[in-house]
């Protein structure tokens, strides 16, 4: 293992004569130009010396109302976000345009444990939406947040509700419970439910909890691994390719077609409803009547498994019905959406993992604009021939833009989200394997 790491300079200044004095880094000037044997040694040299080079712990937001810096796809290779870029939303020129695949806006983050990329490409809706908290120089947190909303209906508005407050319903600066977890996603679902000038919005919602730990105390750390947990609903999707080049799906869809226990978990909720549902509110009425004309009632199932029609034809994937108000959802779990079956839920499915503590590890997340067209091994072949992550990920997205325009396919959303832990030692990682 040789780990080269770049020092400060000595100090230059005046004194009160205007004479130029030098200042000698002494910390620093004998070992300015030794490489590192192994990771022991570059721990120990990082005790209190921070590489941080962006910004302070804050919230990494697609907001709306930020000035949005977009760049034609032809002139992605030329882009390179500043440093301590603003981050931002793009909206997109080619909405309705069938013969342009858009601009892409893309925001990148760097320190000493821990790099990021993010690509965004609006479809017609512009319904996407992400949430980032990391650390950085002299604001450190033990946790690092991932996040990626993909709004769907009638209004971003589920999809906003969720970056603006999800991770403060979390309520917790180090690596989250389950149940914390569970309880942040019921009180953003209530949220929008709540609002009822938006009945017909809701999104699909993928979290990363990345446990990190302060460079100065890893010498005194002996734990073997970095703990995590990705908590989701919908068909947003988290992968992870580590140091070897194993490649693993850490979600799998919340849809009807490939995902054998959701199938089950709709056909078994007859007795039962999500509470704020139209359904559950027109049933309850009903049988609050019947019950005082002392009828014997029970509650019969108003979700069923169908293909949406056209032209009388049944077409595309299987689908969630709700007979009031004829909603369908291909996804099984959201947050929002009070018109959607009753099978339909909000409660996470919330994974714990580990990472080797040093080794080398790649996250991707991304949203069903980018998953319908790329599977994860095809997705990790692509984004192990990039170093950067913030290139991996304006690429990708430009390459599921230009395949789905290719394949007729609508302009839906794309939001990815690279993201690369202990990035030092990618140098040793098996890319390899992902070929094999």
């Amino acid at each position: 293992m040789d780990c080269a790491v770049e020092f400060p300079e000595n100090a230059t200044s005046q004194n009160a004569d205007g004479e130029r004095v030098v200042t000698k880094n002494s910390r620093f000037s004998n070992m300015k130009k030794k490489p590192f044997s192994s990771l022991g040694n570059l721990r120990r040299t990082l005790r209190g010396f921070s590489f941080s080079k962006s910004m302070s712990m804050q919230s990494v937001v697609s907001n709306g109302s930020t000035s949005c810096s977009s760049i034609p796809v032809d002139n992605v290779d030329n882009f390179f976000s500043d440093e301590g870029s603003t981050p931002h939303r793009c909206s997109s020129s080619s909405r309705g345009n069938n013969n342009q695949t858009g601009k892409v806006a893309v925001d990148c983050f760097e320190n000493a444990n821990l790099s990021y990329g993010i690509a965004q490409l609006p479809g017609c809706k512009d319904q996407d939406r992400f949430d980032i908290r990391v650390s950085a120089e002299g604001e450190f947190s033990e946790v690092n947040y991932f996040s990626i909303f993909d709004g769907h209906g009638t209004s971003a508005f589920a999809a906003d509700v969720c970056e603006e407050s999800l991770f403060d319903s979390v309520g917790t600066h180090t690596l989250p419970s389950d149940g914390a977890i569970v309880e942040a996603y019921d009180v953003m679902d209530r949220k929008v439910r709540e609002n009822e000038r938006e009945p017909r919005t809701g999104t699909c919602a993928i979290t990363l909890f990345l446990n990190q730990e302060e460079p100065a105390n890893l010498i005194d750390d002996f734990s073997q691994e970095i703990e995590g947990k990705v908590a989701w609903v919908g068909d947003c999707r988290c992968m992870y390719i580590s140091q070897d080049g194993t490649v693993r799906q850490l979600t799998q869809d919340h849809r009807i077609d490939g995902n054998k226990s959701e199938e089950e978990r709709v056909l078994n909720s007859d007795h039962s409803t999500r509470e704020g549902l139209l359904e559950s509110t027109v049933w309850r009425n009903e049988f609050a009547k019947a019950e005082q004309c002392g009828e014997v009632t029970f509650l019969r199932s108003h979700s069923f498994i169908g293909r949406r029609t056209h032209n009388g034809v049944a077409t595309g994937p299987r689908c969630v019905f709700a007979h009031t108000g004829g909603v369908s959802l291909q996804v099984t779990r959201s947050i929002g959406d009070p018109y959607a079956a009753r099978s339909v839920i909000s409660t996470p499915e919330v994974v714990s993992f580990s990472v080797p503590r040093g080794e080398y590890a790649r996250f991707v997340l991304g949203s069903d604009g980018l998953f319908d067209i790329f599977s994860c091994q095809d997705v990790a072949k692509f984004v192990s021939s990039y170093k950067d992550p913030s290139r991996a990920a304006k690429k990708l997205a430009v390459q599921a833009k230009q395949k789905r325009l290719y394949a007729g396919m609508s302009l839906d959303d794309i939001t990815v989200l690279v993201i690369d832990l202990n990035p030092e030692m990618r140098k040793f990682s098996k890319r390899k394997n992902l070929f094999s």
